[in-house]
């Protein structure tokens, strides 16, 4: 889809940075997400977290990768490199839209880490992808993750009601965006 591959680093700030996911990085998966809420605020992220679930989540962004010449998802590391949460994009339409999702290890909320992430993380989707509007749903239970959009220079555009299902349930989503 583009010309070239390109290896992206995105700095975030006090020694905090985006990259690509890494084999590597499984360990770091299992450990933050085999977490019972990151689980119930997240759609995709199963419960229990093992180690296959890691391995198909690795390759899937890696072929991901691959295919558009350029991550679209990314590893959240700390400042030893190690990752401690994601940040992506799905839904990709070059110049015009993409829907933003993210998780962070639960040692690491409330510390801005997050509100950081989605900012460098957008500022190279409208940068590379000249994007003009960038989506994110929310479950309402969790108005942590509001917050950081609406840090962002997101607005909630309304509530899909029943728009999502999950573990047999269906479930309610905050539609936000921003746009460019």
């Amino acid at each position: 889809m583009f010309d070239a591959p390109e290896s992206a680093r995105i700095e975030i700030g006090s020694g905090r940075y985006l990259s690509e996911l890494e084999d590597t990085d499984k360990p770091s998966l299992v450990e933050y997400l085999n977490d019972t809420q990151l689980h119930e605020n997240t759609l995709r992220i199963p419960f229990p977290y093992r180690s296959e679930d890691a391995d198909a989540f690795v390759h899937g962004v890696q072929e991901v990768t691959r295919a558009y010449g350029r991550p679209l998802h990314f590893a959240i590391r700390d400042t030893s490199g190690r990752a401690i949460g994601g940040i992506g994009f799905d839904e990709l339409s070059v110049g015009h839209c993409a829907e933003i999702g993210y998780w962070l290890g639960r040692p690491f909320w409330g510390q801005g880490i997050m509100s950081d992430a989605v900012k460098a993380a957008c500022r190279y989707a409208i940068d590379q992808w000249q994007l003009v509007r960038i989506s994110a749903h929310v479950f309402p239970k969790n108005p942590a993750s509001a917050r950081v959009l609406e840090k962002n220079d997101f607005h909630r555009e309304g509530r899909l009601r029943r728009y999502r299902q999950k573990d047999g349930q269906f479930l309610d989503s905050d539609l936000f965006a921003r746009l460019t």
